[in-house]
C-alpha cells in the first residue's frame, strides 16, 4: 500500500475530503446531520484556501484545509473575535488550519507549514478541543492565546485557539531537532500547491448553492470579493440562482 500526502487535485477528491471531515465531526458530535454528507464553509471558496489529503492507494484517509485571512474572514473568528481582531490590528496576516480529520497530523502539517511559508503569512492558527491542545503545544510548539469557549460552529463543544508565529519556526527547528523535518528539511515544491483543484462555474454552484446554501447567506462584501477573485465564474449569476431570482 502506497501512502502519499498532497493537495486534493480533482473535484471528486475535494468532495471525498469534505465527506471524511463530515463523518469525523458527526462521530465526535461536532456537527449535526446534513443532507450533503459533507463539512465545509464559505471560507473554502477563497482562492487561497487549499485542502490537503493523505492517500492510501486511491483512498483518502486523512485531510486538513488551510484558510488564509481574507474578506471572507476566518472560521475561528466567530468564536474568538477579540483574539483575531488583535492579530489583525497588529498588522499580522494569519491563516487557519481547519478540518483536520484522521490521517497522521505530523505528516499533513508539513504541507500546512510549507503552504503558509509559500503564502508568507505571519501566523498559523488552530482551533481545537482542549483535550487535543497538548499535541499542538507539546509537539508542534503552538501557543494557546485564548480561554476555553463553547463554539456554535462545532455544535457547542469546547475549544481553545492556538497560534504559531511563523517567524519562529527556524528557531524552533534548531532547538527541537525532531521538528527539522516539519519546518526546514525537504521543503515542499510549489508545484504541489499549483496542482490543487480550482473551481469551475459548475463545481462552484454545486458546492455553495446546491449541496449547501452558503452563498445565499453571503454578505454583499463577500459576494464582491468572490466576484473579483473569480472573473471566469459568473458569481453574480450564481448569487441570483442562490436567491431564486
Amino acid at each position: 500500500m502506497s501512502n502519499v500526502n498532497r493537495t486534493a487535485e480533482t473535484y471528486e477528491e475535494l468532495k471525498e475530503a469534505y465527506a471524511l471531515v463530515y463523518r469525523n465531526y458527526l462521530e465526535r458530535r461536532y456537527c449535526t446531520p446534513h443532507p450533503s454528507l459533507m463539512r465545509y464553509t464559505l471560507h473554502n471558496a477563497s482562492p487561497d484556501a487549499i485542502t490537503f489529503v493523505s492517500m492510501a492507494d486511491d483512498t483518502i484517509t486523512g485531510t486538513v484545509s488551510v484558510i488564509a485571512d481574507s474578506p471572507l474572514g476566518l472560521p475561528c473568528e466567530s468564536g474568538f473575535p477579540v483574539e483575531i481582531d488583535s492579530l489583525r490590528d497588529s498588522g499580522r496576516w494569519v491563516a487557519e488550519a481547519v478540518s483536520l480529520s484522521n490521517g497522521r497530523p505530523n505528516d499533513l502539517f508539513k504541507l500546512v507549514f510549507g503552504y503558509c511559508k509559500y503564502l508568507r503569512v505571519d501566523d498559523i492558527l488552530v482551533t481545537c478541543h482542549p483535550e487535543h491542545a497538548p499535541f499542538y503545544k507539546g509537539y508542534l510548539k503552538f501557543k494557546q492565546i485564548s480561554n476555553k469557549h463553547m463554539l456554535a460552529s462545532v455544535n457547542n463543544n469546547p475549544a481553545v485557539l492556538l497560534r504559531l508565529d511563523m517567524s519562529c519556526t527556524d528557531e524552533i527547528a534548531r532547538e527541537y531537532s525532531m521538528l527539522r523535518k516539519q519546518f526546514v528539511d525537504d521543503p515542499i515544491s510549489t508545484l504541489v500547491y499549483d496542482r490543487r483543484f480550482r473551481h469551475t462555474t459548475g463545481t462552484f454552484e454545486d458546492l455553495f448553492v446546491y449541496k449547501r446554501e452558503l452563498l445565499k447567506e453571503a454578505t454583499a462584501k463577500e459576494v464582491r470579493y468572490l466576484a473579483a477573485c473569480y472573473p471566469e465564474i459568473a458569481v453574480y449569476n450564481i448569487i441570483k440562482l442562490a436567491w431564486g431570482l
